[in-house]
């Protein structure tokens, strides 16, 4: 098993516990970029782990789910199919996305997220 498909199990191991910090902290190089469709990106591991903060304390009930994944071990290039059904203020809802992600030497250096929007569960 390369270091790569073992860093990416072990990623999505804590996220799919919805221990998303510490997948942060453990994955994320310092300098990465992180970018939601095409809103401006996000510099660095610190403002990530902010933004992540803020996300999370705005949820509950939180399922995290990865649906498929694709590595490609030359490029570092990962591509992940994942679900979130979670409760807000606004109740049940469910997004679901596609993370692009690009690492090295063990860590994500860029990674961009694609979804539409959010589904309303109730």
């Amino acid at each position: 098993m390369s270091n790569l498909f073992q860093n990416v199990r072990t990623f999505h191991e804590l996220i799919e516990r919805c221990e998303n910090l510490e997948a942060i902290e453990r994955f994320y190089a310092e300098n990465l970029i992180v970018q939601e469709n095409n809103e401006e990106p996000r510099i660095g591991k610190d403002l990530c782990l902010e933004q992540e903060r803020k996300n999370l304390a705005r949820v509950s009930n939180i399922v995290q789910r990865i649906l498929a994944t694709a590595i490609n071990e030359q490029t570092g290039v990962v591509m992940t199919q994942m679900q979130f059904d979670f409760t807000t203020t606004r109740g049940r809802r469910r997004l679901d996305e596609v993370v692009v992600q690009h690492w090295r030497e063990g860590k994500i250096v860029h990674e961009r997220f694609y979804y539409k929007g959010f589904i309303d569960m109730d």
